[in-house]
């Protein structure tokens, strides 16, 4: 849709850059700003240097907290599920002041006083 030529018009997500937690064995001659560092060949790993990659990795919480987890999306996270409790309480004080003033029979079901559960029990 749109203009077929113009494809980075069309794409209006934010581009992160995501921090590598490892650095990476580049040549100091290298300016390329590809992720690996590399001419365009990207070199094959074999199973056991992709694990001895993987364990010399040392995460440690702060790096999860301040590098990994996207705190945009946990604040947009939390501010929803307050706005969405506070709703259900808004509503709920909606629903039962309605009932207290229309619907008395309803209240006294809900919240029953004790002349009024005397009162159901002299019927038994």
């Amino acid at each position: 849709m749109g203009n077929p030529g113009n494809e980075k018009d069309e794409s209006n997500l934010k581009q992160r850059i995501i921090p590598r937690l490892v650095p990476t064995e580049c040549k100091e001659g290298d300016k390329t700003v590809d992720k690996d560092c590399a001419t365009g060949e990207k070199k094959k790993e074999t199973t056991e240097e992709r694990i001895a990659r993987i364990n010399k990795v040392n995460l440690t919480i702060g790096d999860f907290v301040f590098k990994c987890l996207d705190h945009e999306m946990l604040k947009l996270f939390f501010l929803l599920m307050v706005l969405f409790f506070l709703a259900v309480g808004v509503i709920t004080v909606i629903y039962l002041t309605v009932i207290y003033f229309f619907k008395q029979s309803l209240w006294q079901f809900y919240f029953p006083t004790e002349e009024h559960l005397r009162s159901l029990r002299k019927e038994l």
